[in-house]
């Protein structure tokens, strides 16, 4: 039996409707947008400066770094830390349903586990942790680590997730079944993100600087948030069976996100006519200097210009 398809990332109750996105379609979501955002979002030159921040890289590298990020993200997901956590807008009965589903797939005893200390493994902690066990190095677990926002202070938060056992398996001893039977499953989980992503093993994983994590940062938290918006990638009816083509379900998801192309700043410009096009006037002198002295700059940067009082200016 596939039992992570019993997990869930996602629930809700609407209108006494039970609702919920099991991980393993979140996932594969959140994999599929991080490629489409790669292709039809990034521009160019960030591209580039991904491509250029990775060993040995190439675009095709990239693109399979980007989707096994989106695959692994929400690794952490798949504990029972995570598992058991109440929703923040949903009846009891909603949580008993989604757990009583765990005991069914042989999670055993889930319905009844309490954990001192569940609140010390934050899923993206904890999907970082993981990867951290599998092999996976400190740079790309970084950016799954901080697809909430904020990367951890230092990597011994990281290796100090090893304190708490249970979160992640329930039980703290290895030799217990139920440990083993978590242990499997995210391992699980583990090895089709890096399969789905086009890696053969761990070692496969390229290295990537810092310039590059903040790009792939930027585009993880991204993918993370089209894909959990409900507009684009609706939730299941938690009494219904899932049968969905998970790449059109991506392909019609990202569509109605992705409304507009992406902009292209225009490099050969009538200043004076665009201002004169948004403000309804042409610019004054000092404006003109101003923007004189950036178009003479090779590499320029971001200006500011405070205008003397009894100056006209402009905000804009």
């Amino acid at each position: 039996m596939e039992s992570y398809k019993n997990l869930w990332a996602k629930k809700q109750e609407t209108n006494g409707n039970f609702e919920w996105m099991p991980l393993y379609i979140h996932l594969s979501d959140s994999k599929n947008v991080s490629a489409m955002l790669w292709e039809h979002w990034l521009s160019d030159s960030q591209k580039n400066i991904v491509i250029n921040s990775i060993e040995n890289g190439d675009e095709f590298l990239a693109k399979n770094l980007v989707m096994f990020l989106g695959a692994s993200h929400d690794l952490g997901k798949a504990t029972p830390a995570f598992q058991i956590k109440k929703g923040f807008a949903n009846s009891d009965d909603l949580d008993m349903i989604l757990k009583e589903k765990l005991e069914q797939a042989d999670f055993f005893e889930i319905s009844y586990t309490h954990l001192s200390s569940i609140n010390k493994s934050h899923h993206s902690l904890a999907s970082e942790y993981l990867l951290y066990k599998y092999g996976v190095k400190e740079d790309i677990g970084a950016i799954v680590g901080a697809h909430h926002g904020k990367p951890v202070d230092t990597f011994t938060i990281i290796k100090n997730q090893a304190a708490y056992e249970a979160n992640y398996y329930q039980e703290e001893k290895n030799t217990n079944p139920i440990y083993k039977k978590w242990e499997q499953v995210q391992k699980d989980i583990f090895d089709w993100a890096l399969q789905a992503s086009g890696f053969k093993s761990v070692s496969d994983l390229p290295e990537i600087n810092q310039v590059g994590q903040v790009i792939l940062t930027g585009l993880l938290i991204m993918a993370d948030w089209i894909a959990s918006n409900t507009k684009y990638f609706p939730l299941f009816s938690i009494y219904d069976s899932i049968d969905c083509n998970l790449e059109k379900r991506a392909e019609e998801g990202f569509t109605k996100w992705f409304k507009t192309e992406l902009w292209q700043a225009d490099y050969n410009f009538d200043y004076k006519e665009s201002f004169n096009k948004r403000f309804g006037f042409y610019p004054n002198k000092h404006q003109e200097r101003f923007i004189e002295t950036i178009l003479d700059i090779n590499d320029p940067g971001i200006f500011i210009f405070e205008a003397p009082m009894f100056i006209p200016h402009t905000r804009g």
